[in-house]
C-alpha cells in the first residue's frame, strides 16, 4: 500500500486538550449560542472521526491477515492492485484538488522540471527522483509485509513493525543531521525491551506454531526503507513547504506501479522455492486465476484454496481506503497529537482482536508476556512522542536530560503547546505504512 502521508497543513487555531480531544474554542462571555453549538458539533465531529479511524484501522489489521489466507503464496500479487486502485484514488483527488484552485500548478510543476544550475548529473534531476526512491521503498516495504502475512501470527505482525521508530531516528540521524534528546534516545532500549517480550512466547513456541524465525527478522527490519522514505519526504517538505501532500501520494502510487516488475522479483529472492516449483509465467497466470476465486488447476490437489476471492480482498481494501482518508480528516479537525495518540490505539485493539477467531484464521493463545510487552512498547512511544515535543517547544539540546513534562524554568508543557510544536512532514510517520 502507498505510504500513508498526513496533511501538514495546520487545523483550525483553537486551544485543544489532546486527550480528551476536546476543541475549546477562545470565545468571548457574550459568545452566541450558535457558536457553542458550533463547537459541541466540531467535538462530535472529532469523536466520530477518532472511533471510525480505530475501527477501521483494527479491521484493517484483521483483514490483511484473512485476505492472505486464500492467496497464499500468491499474496504479493496484491501489492500490484494496490498500486493501481491508489493510483486512481489519489490522482483522482489530486486533480479535482487543482481543478478546485487548492494545488497550484507550479507545485506539479515542480516535481518534473525543477533543476538546480550547475553541480553534479543527480543535482540536475528534477526531484522525481526522490519519487522513484520513495516508490522503490514502501513498494518494497509492502512486499515483504505481504510475504510474511502467511508465516507470522497476527500479534507479530502488528508488533515488529514499531521498530520503524529506531531506525528512523538512525536514518534521520544520518540523512537530515538531526538530533534528539536524551529522552528521545532512552525511550529507544523501553522499545526494544518491549519487543523482545513480545516476541518470547513465539521463539519458545509457547503460542502454539511458532513464527518462522526468517520472516520475524524480515518483518524487523523492513521497517528501514519506511525510514528512507520518510526521510526523503522530510527533505522535500524542507526544500518546498508548499508542497501539496496528494503531490506526494499520488506520485508516489504511480512508481510503486511501474517498478512492480522489480518488486515482485523481491518475491522470488524471498521465496526461492517459489520459481523451483512453478515457472514465473506459471506463478503470474496461477495468482491472477487465483484472485478471481478459481484455484489454478496444479493446485487442485490442495483443494478448492482460492475459492473465497476477491472478497477477502475486497473488504481489506474497503478498510484500507477509510482508514487512509479518515487520517487525513482526522488530522484537519483534531491536533496532530492527538491523531498521534489515536493511531497507536490502533495497535493494542489489532494485537487483542488476534485472541479472537476469524474466519480462515485461529484464535491466538492469550499470553500475558506478550500483553505487558505491548504496555511497554507503548509506553515507549509515548515518551518518544512528549520528548519530541518538549525538545521542539522549548528548543532542547541533543544533551537535555529533562523529562517530558518537566522543563528548564519550572516550565510545564501544556496542552495547547503539544498542540502547536509538530513538525510539518514528521505527521506523516504517526503510523508508517497501513498495510
Amino acid at each position: 500500500m502507498s505510504q500513508v502521508f498526513i496533511s501538514p497543513s495546520r487545523p483550525d487555531p483553537e486551544i485543544v486538550d489532546p486527550y480528551t480531544s476536546i476543541n475549546f474554542s477562545l470565545v468571548s462571555a457574550d459568545a452566541t449560542e450558535e457558536s457553542a453549538t458550533s463547537t459541541r458539533n466540531k467535538n462530535l465531529l472529532v469523536f466520530l472521526l477518532g472511533v471510525i479511524v480505530v475501527f477501521s484501522g483494527t479491521g484493517n489489521s484483521i483483514a490483511g491477515k484473512v485476505m492472505a489466507v486464500p492467496m497464499g503464496d500468491f499474496t504479493p500479487i496484491l501489492g500490484s492492485f494496490n498500486a493501481i486502485l491508489y493510483v486512481l484514488v489519489y490522482f483522482s483527488i489530486l486533480l479535482a484538488r487543482y481543478l478546485l484552485g487548492q494545488v497550484p500548478g507550479e507545485s506539479i510543476k515542480y516535481i518534473w522540471t525543477h533543476r538546480k544550475k550547475g553541480g553534479n548529473l543527480w543535482e540536475r534531476i528534477p526531484p522525481f527522483k526522490y519519487l522513484i526512491l520513495m516508490g522503490f521503498f514502501d513498494g518494497s516495504s509492502q512486499v515483504i509485509g505481504l510475504i510474511a502475512r502467511n508465516h507470522i501470527s497476527g500479534p507479530m505482525l502488528q508488533i515488529l513493525p514499531q521498530s520503524n521508530l529506531f531506525f528512523s531516528m538512525i536514518v534521520a540521524s544520518l540523512l537530515l543531521k538531526d538530533r534528539f534528546t536524551y529522552w528521545q534516545i532512552w525511550s529507544i532500549p523501553v522499545l526494544i525491551f518491549g519487543v523482545v517480550l513480545t516476541i518470547l512466547p513465539e521463539l519458545n513456541g509457547d503460542l502454539g506454531d511458532p513464527a518462522s524465525f526468517k520472516y520475524m527478522i524480515l518483518l524487523l527490519v523492513n521497517p528501514i526503507q519506511g525510514a528512507f522514505s520518510f526521510a526523503l519526504k522530510d527533505f522535500m517538505f524542507r526544500e518546498r513547504k508548499d508542497l501539496d501532500i496528494f503531490i506526494i501520494n499520488s506520485h508516489n502510487s504511480l512508481f510503486q506501479l511501474l517498478l512492480q516488475p522489480i518488486l515482485l522479483s523481491i518475491t522470488f529472492l524471498v521465496n526461492p522455492d517459489i520459481l523451483e516449483k512453478h515457472s514465473l509465467e506459471q506463478y503470474i497466470t496461477g495468482a491472477l486465476t487465483c484472485f478471481t476465486g478459481e484455484t489454478p488447476l496444479w493446485l487442485i490437489n490442495e483443494g478448492d484454496i482460492c475459492q473465497p476471492n476477491p472478497y477477502p480482498y475486497i473488504i481489506y481494501m474497503a478498510f484500507n481506503l477509510t482508514i487512509n482518508i479518515s487520517i487525513l480528516l482526522f488530522l484537519k479537525k483534531a491536533s496532530v497529537v492527538v491523531a498521534y495518540l489515536c493511531l497507536k490505539t490502533i495497535l493494542p485493539f489489532s494485537v487483542l482482536s488476534f485472541y479472537i477467531k476469524w474466519p480462515f484464521i485461529k484464535a491466538e493463545k492469550f499470553n500475558w508476556t506478550s500483553i505487558i510487552g505491548l504496555v511497554v512498547i507503548l509506553l515507549a512511544l509515548i515518551i518518544y512522542r512528549l520528548a519530541t515535543v518538549a525538545k521542539k517547544r522549548y528548543m532542547l539540546n541533543c544533551c537535555s536530560p529533562w523529562l517530558p513534562f518537566f522543563i528548564p524554568n519550572g516550565g510545564v508543557i501544556k496542552y495547547k503547546e503539544l498542540y502547536d510544536e509538530v513538525s510539518e512532514a514528521e505527521t506523516s510517520n504517526y503510523y508508517g505504512s497501513v498495510n
